[in-house]
């Protein structure tokens, strides 16, 4: 038996296809004693076989494990990216000692920028909230945004829900392609995490733990104000005035709306959005690889562990 090709074995039978689920013993805790370890029945195709089956997967495994360093190098670059771009604006770095700047109390930003409470700029629109009573007359069902599906720096609408709202509700709670939405509460590092609103969903509400900020776009650029949120500034305003708990915390809207928010010139919030939006599709060409390769991996696990596919050992 090659000791790599029983790894692998192991890995498919107890982690994806639960082939020995009822070998265990549960009391508060399942767990496999040894006695019951040692008379589990193994496949055992030649030993050449074994050896090539393993290949063939620790090479898949080694890509995505590049794929997942590849993205985890593309995420620091973009901390590093939005702390250049937010502090000296859009200038090569070799010009950043050039640029005037003006201290505030969540870091240096270019002195030419002005600074206004996102009120004066934006209209900060709260959600709905579940479980409320309904004249089931008025009632229709619609997808809503939920805290689960915005995440820090993006939206992940694999899994959306419905909620029922009165029709006369829809307009007051129904989100627009462009608003920035930021949930009110989490893990410090995530407070205030959320990311811009497409339209991906039509005729979407959004839950009353989520804001939904809609910019006056003769001031701000959408997809500036999401970066801003998730820059460094942004993070350092938000957990200094959040309330917090021992693990959590999190912003109400009077807060938010009080949010000091920079604004550039527009030609300057457009260039920032547009070089931080390239890093994000970095990071999503690099993502949708690492997935591929974690589909490519357990297809193979399972269909060489069970006879489906077969590969020729070095002697074949």
């Amino acid at each position: 038996m090659d000791s790599e090709f029983f790894m692998y074995h192991m890995m498919n039978s107890f982690l994806i296809q639960n082939t020995y689920g009822t070998q265990g013993t549960e009391t508060t805790i399942a767990h496999l004693p040894a006695v019951k370890l040692k008379a589990l029945l193994v496949p055992a195709p030649p030993i050449e076989e074994q050896r090539a089956i393993a290949r063939l997967l620790r090479t898949v495994q080694q890509a995505k494990e590049a794929t997942e360093k590849a993205v985890a190098a593309a995420r620091q670059l973009k901390q590093s990216i939005m702390r250049h771009l937010f502090t000296y604006g859009p200038v090569p770095v070799e010009e950043a000692d050039r640029v005037p700047l003006k201290e505030t109390d969540f870091g240096a930003v270019p002195e030419m920028w002005k600074t206004i409470p996102l009120s004066d700029c934006a209209v900060v629109q709260t959600g709905v909230a579940k479980g409320r009573k309904l004249d089931g007359a008025d009632a229709v069902s619609v997808p809503y945004l939920r805290v689960a599906n915005v995440q820090d720096g993006y939206l992940d609408l694999s899994e959306m829900k419905n909620i029922d709202i009165r029709r006369s509700e829809l307009s007051r709670y129904s989100l627009q392609p462009g608003d920035v939405v930021l949930t009110e509460g989490g893990d410090f590092d995530k407070l205030g995490r959320g990311f811009i609103w497409n339209g991906e969903v039509p005729g979407c509400v959004h839950q009353n733990h989520v804001f939904a900020v809609r910019a006056d776009r003769r001031l701000l650029v959408p997809e500036f104000l999401a970066y801003l949120t998730q820059s460094p500034y942004g993070k350092a305003y938000f957990l200094s005035v959040a309330h917090k708990t021992t693990n959590l915390a999190c912003i109400n809207t009077t807060k938010l709306k009080a949010f000091p928010t920079l604004v550039p010139p527009k030609n300057e919030q457009k260039e920032i959005a547009g070089c931080l939006s390239a890093v994000d599709a970095k990071i999503g060409r690099e993502e949708a690889k690492r997935n591929a390769l974690d589909c490519l991996f357990k297809s193979l696990l399972h269909k060489l562990m069970t006879g489906k596919l077969r590969v020729a050992g070095e002697e074949s």
